[in-house]
């Protein structure tokens, strides 16, 4: 895709939250600076406060990772069948996505999802891998910590 750009990028991990835990990691343009910000959001229990702490971005990182999902295409993979396996207590893997690319010289805004129960192929999977591990790659220096109260 031409002028590939991400504009926002969302990931849970898989977990067991039968104790109210709660964790993401999200890229996205930060209200205050209006730049780009990566920022983690955990918790381990119900009664426990939100931990949200904020990190610059590393700007190869970010272009490694918008090369490879315009590269492998991994905007597709949403398209892949859901599974009808589900577990009432754990809270599944999510992946959540806006991009841009230019289209007959016009900008086109997307946005693409990838969730746990869906059946996906062995390659499908390497490359969802490889894709979390990129986007984790995006975190440099921390900016701030806040703890949010329940």
């Amino acid at each position: 895709m031409k002028d590939f750009k991400l504009l926002y990028f969302y990931y849970s991990p898989g977990y067991g939250d039968m104790t109210g835990a709660f964790h993401s990691v999200v890229f996205r343009k930060d209200r205050e600076t209006g730049g780009t910000v990566v920022e983690t959001s955990d918790r381990e229990w119900h009664s426990d406060p939100l931990t949200v702490c904020g990190y610059e971005v590393n700007a190869e990182a970010l272009a490694e990772l918008e090369a490879f999902i315009s590269k492998k295409k991994i905007m597709r993979l949403e398209k892949r069948p859901k599974s009808n396996l589900f577990a009432t207590d754990y809270s599944p893997w999510r992946i959540n996505f806006d991009y841009s690319f230019t289209r007959f010289g016009k900008v086109v805004k997307k946005d693409a999802s990838l969730a746990q129960y869906r059946f996906y192929t062995r390659s499908d999977r390497a490359n969802i891998d490889e894709l979390i591990g990129k986007f984790k790659l995006l975190r440099g220096e921390k900016l701030y910590e806040r703890i949010k109260e329940r």
